[in-house]
């Protein structure tokens, strides 16, 4: 299953919390406000094509991992007060799996699993 985005540019508005997990820190450049530098105002990327591993949500998550990129994707959107309309939804097909429950802490460890395994692509790229 591939990530609906919905280019709201939620996930690049507090990238200096990467900062609090040692093999995230320094990965992103952030602006004085916690922004990400390449975070345009009309919240699109400046280095889209050649953004960082970390920062690209893989093609064919599972549907746990979607439905937790999803719920920590529009958490973000109601911490900045991006409007309804950029909400992410996980469609339901004839046949699916009704949603799964995931606990914060299930959210929390999918969430951080994704980003962690990307960060370390991304240092990897550094030190070639």
């Amino acid at each position: 299953m591939s990530f609906p985005c919905t280019s709201c540019g939620a996930c690049c508005r507090d990238v200096k919390i990467f900062d609090n997990y040692p093999t995230l820190k320094g990965i992103l450049a952030y602006k004085e406000d916690g922004s990400c530098v390449n975070l345009t105002e009309d919240n699109l990327c400046a280095i889209y094509d050649t953004r960082p591993e970390l920062c690209r949500i893989p093609q064919g998550l599972s549907r746990r991992m979607l439905l937790g990129t999803a719920h920590e994707c529009n958490r973000l959107q109601e911490k900045y007060g991006i409007g309804e309309e950029y909400r992410v939804t996980v469609g339901e097909t004839e046949g699916s799996p009704s949603p799964l429950y995931l606990t914060p802490h299930q959210e929390a460890e999918a969430f951080w699993a994704v980003f962690s395994s990307k960060a370390s692509k991304d240092q990897q790229q550094k030190g070639d």
